[in-house]
């Protein structure tokens, strides 16, 4: 009979080195990196005015008018998808507004990117006399009580 050299007992086998899986996390981590870089492409920006303008003011209206023809009606469909535009036509005060979608973002498409930027940007600057908007570089939005070129 011949003897076994002593051994230490374990609870836990060994495994060979040539079978450990690798850790979890190291895919997890990959992962929300990825949509982390993909989440800060499309991000919005938001700038509103310090100054703001009182509750019968005739700014706001004039506002109002002045992002929905940009959202709506004029930039979608515009040459460039590219416009700047001041309201009211006659009167005061007045309001100035541009709107841009990136080329290739027609009808539709910009119309809702530049709605979900303008409706953000009035929940957030409120009553401000001007506020900027963008998502990404998908599309943005801008009014303020002076004239102006971005």
């Amino acid at each position: 009979m011949t003897k076994q050299p002593n051994r230490p007992s374990s609870a836990f086998p060994m495994a060979s080195s040539t079978t450990r899986a690798p850790p979890l996390f190291l895919p997890s981590i990959m992962l929300f990196l990825l949509l982390l870089l993909a989440s800060s492409t499309h991000a919005n920006t938001i700038v509103c005015n310090p100054n703001s303008y009182g509750d019968n003011d005739p700014f706001g209206p004039n506002r109002d008018d002045l992002l929905q023809e940009l959202v709506v009606w004029l930039t979608p469909w515009a040459a460039g998808h590219e416009v700047y535009s001041v309201r009211p036509l006659t009167g005061t005060p007045l309001v100035y507004g541009h709107a841009v979608c990136r080329p290739g973002l027609v009808g539709d498409d910009c119309q809702h990117c530049l709605g979900y930027a303008a409706t953000q940007m009035e929940q957030i600057c409120g009553r401000s006399l001007g506020g900027r908007a963008a998502q990404g570089d998908d599309c943005r939005v801008r009014y303020e009580q002076y004239a102006f070129t971005d």
